[in-house]
């Protein structure tokens, strides 16, 4: 699979029978800026960036070319800090590597964590109100939906959302809904909403859904409580246990980017 573009061609790409892997990029010569995209969703995916990058610079470029590189995901960002002995600061090891490239810039969207941007060189965030802002405000004319924050973790970001919106003339209420987790094992117990919703829609706004656990949990009590309908918002759809998972309780989801998934009725890709 190919997971690195190069001003917007894609990059050729395979793996030796050893497992290793190879690039072949196209001839540069006469660029002044090369834009690299990569979509860094697994380890080979890193590979295929450093292998491209030092085939670029192999060109002879040297300083006179602008090296920019573009993120959509930035791995590790949910290992923002040690908890416990012996663990590994995964920000700050993804972040060396990336600053190992020496890009002149690199663009993050929506990183997780703040860490990120304090860890990468020439680090440029695209913060999630510039990506699910122009998605979502049609919708919220449309369907009038209402925003919904899934825990104290999202607050933020939603409420950065919503004041954008506000921006445009568009006023959609938060609700903010909280887990509770087991202290010992970070287990989520439960989820806890207190708001009215009754006959509303809602749009539940994160910056990732991995397995989806959490925005099942919260559908439900959503429902539960009298919602109309239930949609999803993500920068980063991981959905390492499928679509079929959500189906039952969410009614759409939106995303910029899928890593297993394609879209379709039920999954609207940016």
């Amino acid at each position: 699979m190919n997971y690195v573009s190069v001003n917007y061609s894609p990059v050729k790409s395979f793996v030796f029978p050893g497992g290793e892997v190879g690039v072949v990029v196209n001839n540069y010569a006469d660029i002044k800026r090369l834009d690299v995209t990569a979509f860094l969703y697994n380890s080979e995916a890193f590979m295929q960036l450093a292998m491209a990058t030092n085939a670029l610079r192999n060109q002879g470029f040297g300083r006179q070319v602008t090296f920019n590189l573009k993120l959509p995901y930035f791995p590790y960002a949910r290992q923002d800090r040690i908890c416990n002995e012996g663990e590994a600061h995964g920000v700050q090891a993804m972040a060396s590597l990336i600053n190992s490239l020496e890009y002149d810039s690199v663009t993050v969207y929506d990183p997780h964590s703040e860490a990120v941007q304090a860890a990468v060189k020439n680090c440029i965030v695209t913060p999630q109100w510039v990506l699910a802002g122009s998605m979502l405000s049609g919708l919220i004319v449309k369907q009038k939906w209402e925003l919904v924050s899934p825990d104290a973790g999202a607050e933020k970001k939603v409420n950065t959302l919503a004041k954008q919106l506000g921006s445009w003339g568009l006023t959609p209420p938060v609700h903010y809904a909280a887990k509770v987790r087991n202290l010992a094992n970070g287990q989520i117990l439960s989820t806890r909403f207190d708001g009215n919703v009754e006959g509303k829609n809602l749009v539940i706004v994160d910056d990732i859904c991995d397995g989806g656990r959490t925005f099942i949990e919260l559908a439900k009590v959503l429902k539960e409580k009298g919602a109309n309908k239930v949609a999803l918002y993500v920068t980063h759809g991981i959905f390492s246990q499928g679509l079929d998972v959500l189906k039952e309780h969410i009614d759409q989801v939106y995303c910029i980017h899928a890593f297993n998934a394609e879209r379709s009725d039920f999954l609207t890709i940016a």
